[in-house]
């Protein structure tokens, strides 16, 4: 897969999560701040996990 795809796929994850978490904000009145948290705490595990892989 090239980096352009992994980097599309990686974008249309994020998206889907952000969606999920709007809705369940509006579900749960969830915080802003720990929906954030946890969104930019995903997009850095996949971050690392996709620098993981490319170390191997």
């Amino acid at each position: 897969m090239s980096e352009v795809s992994q980097a599309k796929t990686l974008i249309e994850q994020t998206i889907s999560q952000l969606d999920q978490y709007q809705s369940r904000f509006f579900q749960t009145k969830m915080p802003e701040r720990a929906i954030l948290q946890e969104i930019y705490g995903n997009i850095d595990r996949s971050i690392a996990d996709k620098r993981s892989q490319m170390e191997l």
